[in-house]
C-alpha cells in the first residue's frame, strides 16, 4: 500500500512539474484560471503530508534496523520534496489560510490531554475545551479562542518545517501542539 501511495504522489508531483513549466506560458488574461490549479493544490496538500509524515516514519525504522541504504534513499526523496516545495511558488499553507487545517480532526495535545479539534473554512475551530478564530501568517498559526466559561486566550503556534504539526504556548503558558490528522 505503502507504495501505491508513493507511486501516486510522485506521480502528482511530476504532473505539477509539468503543470508549473506550462503554466508561465498562459496569456496575461487567462491568469484568472489559476484558481483551478491552486485549488488543486490545495487538494493535494493532506495527501502529500500523508506521504511525507509515512517516509519520515520508514526513515526512522531503517535507520534503526541498521537498513542504511534504504534511510539513504528515503532521505534522498524526502529532500527532492523539500526542493520541490520550495520551488513552487503557488499558495500553500505557510502563506494562505489554507484547507490544509480543515482536512479532518486535528489533536491538540499537551503530553497529558489529546483532544480532538475541528478547523472550518470559515476561520473558526472547536474542541471539547474551548472554541474560537484562527489565521495563517507565514509560518505561524494565530489562534483566538474562549472556555465554556467565556474566559479569552490567545496563542501562536509556528509550524515545523518536517511533519507540518503546529507548536507553541496555549494560553496559560504551557506547552502544545497540534497534530496533523495523519499523525495520531
Amino acid at each position: 500500500m505503502l507504495r501505491n501511495i508513493i507511486a501516486s504522489v510522485l506521480f502528482v508531483f511530476a504532473a505539477s512539474a509539468l503543470n508549473a513549466q506550462t503554466a508561465t506560458a498562459l496569456p496575461k488574461d487567462a491568469g484568472t484560471l489559476r484558481k483551478y490549479q491552486e485549488a488543486r493544490q490545495r487538494a493535494l496538500q493532506p495527501l502529500e503530508l500523508k506521504y511525507r509524515t509515512e517516509l519520515e516514519k520508514l526513515l526512522a525504522t531503517r535507520t534503526k534496523a541498521g537498513h542504511l541504504d534504504d534511510a539513504i534513499a528515503i532521505r534522498k526523496e524526502l529532500d527532492s520534496l523539500t526542493q520541490s516545495s520550495k520551488s513552487d511558488t503557488s499558495a500553500t499553507p505557510d502563506d494562505s489560510n489554507s484547507p490544509v487545517l480543515t482536512s479532518g480532526d486535528w489533536h491538540w495535545t499537551t503530553g497529558v490531554y489529546d483532544k480532538p479539534t475541528q478547523f472550518l473554512a470559515d476561520s473558526t475551530w472547536q474542541n471539547a475545551w474551548f472554541k474560537g478564530s484562527w489565521e495563517i501568517k507565514g509560518r505561524k498559526l494565530h489562534l483566538k479562542y474562549t472556555n465554556s466559561d467565556g474566559k479569552k486566550f490567545e496563542s501562536t503556534l509556528e509550524r515545523s518545517r518536517t511533519n507540518g504539526s503546529f507548536s507553541g504556548k496555549d494560553g496559560l503558558g504551557g506547552d502544545m501542539t497540534l497534530l496533523p490528522p495523519t499523525q495520531k
